[in-house]
C-alpha cells in the first residue's frame, strides 16, 4: 500500500515538472509570483519551428507559468457616438490588433 501511494506522488512530481511550450504561445515563468523567465518569446524574423518551443522543466508546486499568444490578437470595440469638429454627431466603429512583444 505504501509503495503504490509513493510510486503515485513520483509521478505526480514528475507530471507537475514538465511541460510542453506550443509554438503559438509565450510562457512566463513566475517563481513566488516574481518572474523568473520567459520562454519561447516573440521576436521578428524567427523562423518558424526555430523559437525555443517544447518540453521546458520547473519546479513542480513552486514554479507557476502564464501563457500569452504569440498571434496577432484584435479587439472589437462597441459603436459609439463622437461629435465631430463641425457639430456632427457620427457613430464610430473601431478595432484594435496588437500582439504581446514583450510579457514582462
Amino acid at each position: 500500500m505504501g509503495l503504490g501511494i509513493a510510486l503515485l506522488a513520483a509521478v505526480i512530481v514528475l507530471l507537475s515538472t514538465f511541460t510542453i511550450v506550443d509554438e503559438k504561445r509565450q510562457a512566463v515563468i513566475l517563481r513566488f509570483e516574481q518572474p523568473v523567465r520567459t520562454v519561447n518569446a516573440w521576436q521578428p524574423n524567427r523562423d518558424f519551428g526555430n523559437t525555443g518551443a517544447g518540453v521546458i522543466a520547473r519546479i513542480p508546486f513552486v514554479d507557476r507559468i502564464v501563457w500569452v499568444d504569440k498571434r496577432v490578437l484584435d479587439v472589437d470595440l462597441e459603436n459609439q457616438p463622437v461629435l465631430s469638429t463641425d457639430q456632427l454627431r457620427l457613430q464610430v466603429d473601431a478595432y484594435a490588433r496588437f500582439r504581446v512583444v514583450d510579457p514582462l
